[in-house]
């Protein structure tokens, strides 16, 4: 239980945060062959990771600053940079496919 709200002396509302949005997890793919990059920097608001051996990365977005949509950066050095927007999902990972420069 995260927030307790009164309601009348004798009674109170018990609120339970709905953490949906807390996480943003994902692929990244090279679009040459469609295998998977590693070391690919991924950057959320203020917050980073570096994918995996298969590619593979996980975020946790604090709740305070969970949105209904998130904007995510992917980076290496001999990519192009890629920029997307979509709405967080507990079940739907993202798939981020990166072009070669």
């Amino acid at each position: 239980i995260d927030t307790t709200l009164p309601i009348q002396r004798q009674h109170k509302l018990l609120i339970r945060r709905d953490n949906s949005l807390g996480r943003i997890f994902g692929t990244v793919l090279s679009a040459t062959d469609g295998q998977p990059v590693v070391g690919v920097q991924i950057r959320i608001l203020d917050h980073t990771t570096t994918t995996d051996n298969t590619g593979g990365f996980s975020i946790e977005i604090p709740y305070n600053q969970q949105n209904s949509t998130q904007t995510l950066t992917a980076y290496k050095d001999g990519y192009e940079i890629w920029r997307g927007t979509y709405e967080p999902s507990q079940v739907n990972p993202w798939e981020i496919v990166l072009r070669k420069l």
